[in-house]
């Protein structure tokens, strides 16, 4: 009948997209292991480990460890997440669904298993998940390990002065939260600095190489790059050495990905072809 036979072949149809999507994803296997390895990474780190707290020692005298305690942020945990994720996925996945007449001219090929734009969008997503991810574990690795007190240390410690000798240990403080006072020794470097680098320094790179038109335009990422760094000195969490070790650890984790992922993808820049699926030797 005509009717089974049309079904049949849209089940085939069906079957050799989900077998030519299941190839080109396998490909990507490594980089998904990746994320997920150094996205486990980053939360236990985060949320599980305390800062070496080992031989710490301050002196109530330090001008800089001295600045006030601030609760309310500028930019807080939640808000720099969002904009080095969030954003980025949001302007990716729009500008893939919905602006598609921006994107630079491409050819297809034969080569192709699955639709250019989804092979666009998936590939860039993967890449920056992998800049976060990886630049989550590299920050919060550094952090536990120097330990350097931040500028509001004192503030949150609330040491009890009642001897002459000015230096001072974790003994000390009176701070009955503990995240708070750990939290204190988490200044080298700058969290929200790699991050919003790794994020929306990714997504400048991604707007300037896919993106028609004058790339100017795209510099607000950097712009607000810089406010969000320029927020942790006003919310006396970080100095300026802080912010600029956390910006090279986020620039490291964006070259990281992009070399690895994205520019692999596109062997056919000249003809500013969209990124091609890597296929297996």
């Amino acid at each position: 009948m005509p009717g089974a036979a049309a079904n049949a072949q849209e089940k085939t149809a069906q079957k050799m997209q989900w077998n030519a999507l299941l190839e080109y994803s396998s490909s990507f296997a490594m980089h998904y292991l990746l994320c997920l390895l150094c996205g486990v990474a980053f939360a236990v780190m985060e949320f599980c480990v305390k800062p070496k707290t080992d031989d710490i020692e301050f002196s109530t005298l330090d001008p800089t460890i001295a600045k006030t305690f601030k609760p309310h942020e500028l930019v807080g945990n939640g808000s720099c997440l969002f904009i080095a994720a969030g954003v980025p996925l949001l302007v990716i996945t729009g500008y893939c669904v919905y602006g598609r007449k921006m994107l630079k001219k491409h050819k297809k090929t034969d080569a192709e298993k699955v639709h250019p734009i989804f092979s666009l969008w998936h590939t860039s997503l993967l890449a920056l998940c992998a800049a976060l991810t990886l630049n989550g574990a590299l920050t919060c690795f550094l952090k536990l390990v120097i330990a350097n007190p931040r500028p509001d240390f004192i503030s949150r410690c609330q040491p009890v002065v009642t001897r002459q000798d000015d230096r001072f240990s974790l003994s000390d403080c009176t701070q009955t939260d503990i995240y708070t006072l750990y939290d204190g020794l988490r200044s080298t470097p700058s969290g929200h600095s790699s991050f919003a680098l790794a994020g929306l320094g990714y997504l400048y790179m991604w707007q300037t190489r896919f993106i028609c038109g004058n790339k100017s335009r795209h510099l607000w990422s950097p712009l607000l790059i810089v406010l969000v760094m320029l927020s942790r000195v006003v919310d006396h969490k970080h100095r300026w050495s802080d912010l600029v070790y956390g910006g090279l650890v986020g620039l490291a984790s964006l070259g990281f990905a992009w070399t690895q992922i994205v520019r692999p993808q596109l062997t056919l820049a000249d003809s500013w072809q969209l990124p091609r699926p890597v296929t297996q030797a």
